[in-house]
């Protein structure tokens, strides 16, 4: 299985977009420029969306995607998340005065876009791939995602500051995990920021990576924040660590 990114960054700007990754061709985690990086024809293929959290960069593609999808399938997107997260959707995004209501549109029985709640713990399967959920360490709840192929599995942390559960589960499923995708937000000297906001640093990251007992294992950063981007990438690279790589538009991982 293939998982392709299609915006990796923690901020909007012309250089780079927030995060989206791409499963297939009909599954899509994270909604941070789905809608600005796919077409129209590849949108409309996308039958399951999933969000770790309701933040602004992670979920404001749904609207257009919803848009843009409009009329043009014959079954509703699921959109997959915790209960707060879809709560948060319905009554503050698509409510009928920020965005339209496409989970009522074009009609209640036929709607564009179907709320789909996740409990984690649970898997459930879409686009071929057993999905699992989390919880992880961010202000208002979130989730990591664990992406099982059958063949080999691949993490997908969302936003979070440091946490258990997730380091647990990857030690646990052992080799089978081939990579961690996971955030690192903000440099060394933002630290009481990263801790107040629930994001990491780098050297947040490297006592997150020393609770894993999988010395070989790829760790793939996303969500650097535009600003200060160079600066947390020059840390990021002074960590000495050969697992950690920064992920880029149009890069495909294997699991």
């Amino acid at each position: 299985m293939q998982l392709k990114v299609l915006g990796s960054a923690g901020s909007v700007t012309p250089e780079g977009q927030t995060c989206s990754f791409l499963i297939g061709e009909r599954t899509v985690f994270e909604m941070g420029s789905a809608a600005s990086v796919l077409s129209t024809a590849e949108q409309r293929r996308v039958d399951d969306v999933f969000l770790t959290h309701a933040h602004l960069d992670h979920v404001k593609d749904l609207a257009f995607l919803a848009e843009n999808v409009f009329g043009g399938r014959d079954a509703p997107v699921n959109v997959h998340g915790l209960p707060a997260t879809l709560a948060v959707l319905a009554n503050h995004i698509l409510n009928g005065a920020v965005w339209p209501d496409f989970t009522a549109l074009p009609s209640p029985e036929t709607p564009t876009l179907r709320y789909a709640p996740i409990e984690p713990g649970r898997t459930i399967e879409a686009g071929g791939v057993r999905v699992t959920a989390i919880e992880v360490n961010h202000p208002g709840g979130c989730v990591a995602y664990v992406l099982d192929s059958g063949s080999g599995a691949l993490v997908l942390c969302g936003d979070t500051g440091p946490t258990e559960a997730l380091w647990e589960f990857v030690n646990q499923a052992g080799a089978k995990v081939r990579g961690i995708m996971i955030e690192t937000s903000f440099p060394d000297r933002l630290r009481a920021l990263a801790d107040v906001s629930g994001h990491l640093t780098p050297a947040l990251l490297a006592a997150e990576l020393r609770k894993l007992d999988r010395p070989d294992i790829p760790v793939h950063i996303h969500h650097i924040k535009a600003p200060t981007r160079s600066e947390t990438l020059a840390e990021l690279a002074a960590l000495g660590d050969e697992r950690v790589r920064v992920l880029e538009p149009g890069t495909v991982l294997e699991f």
